[in-house]
């Protein structure tokens, strides 16, 4: 990909195996790591990092690719939501994609798969989001 940036923080370097993020033309494509949606603090650690990475670069749009993540704590969902509520008050669209098997499983439960954008593959969310210009 071109244009590609790890996001880090430096002054924090636990924070840094989170999260990886990179730009694919202009959109933000982020991929937490497995236990990244598990552990109360890294749930904050990779939201906190997602805002401030949305506020750094300006995105029209943000694909967070859960390709890692097995497993998803209710702590994560509510922090998904928060995300949305921060994407759709900036008016950047959202794309969840890569979802694995308890994943979508618990959203679909939960409804929350009405809430979101959700693609099989990083491909199709992107794809979508060109679609919509």
């Amino acid at each position: 990909m071109t244009d590609q940036q790890q996001a880090s923080d430096s002054q924090n370097p636990a924070t840094e195996q989170l999260l990886v993020a990179r730009m694919f033309h202009g959109i933000v494509i982020a991929t937490p790591e497995r236990e990244a949606l598990w552990d109360r603090v890294k749930i904050h650690q990779v939201h906190d990092k997602l805002v401030k990475l949305i506020a750094a670069k300006q995105p029209p749009a943000l694909i967070l690719d859960l390709e890692k993540v097995e497993k998803a704590s209710s702590e994560a969902l509510s922090i998904l939501l928060r995300i949305r509520d921060h994407t759709v008050a900036r008016n950047l669209q959202l794309r969840l994609c890569n979802l694995q098997y308890a994943v979508r499983e618990v959203m679909r439960i939960t409804e929350l798969t009405r809430l979101f954008d959700i693609y099989e593959t990083l491909p199709q969310a992107y794809r979508g989001l060109l679609q919509e210009d």
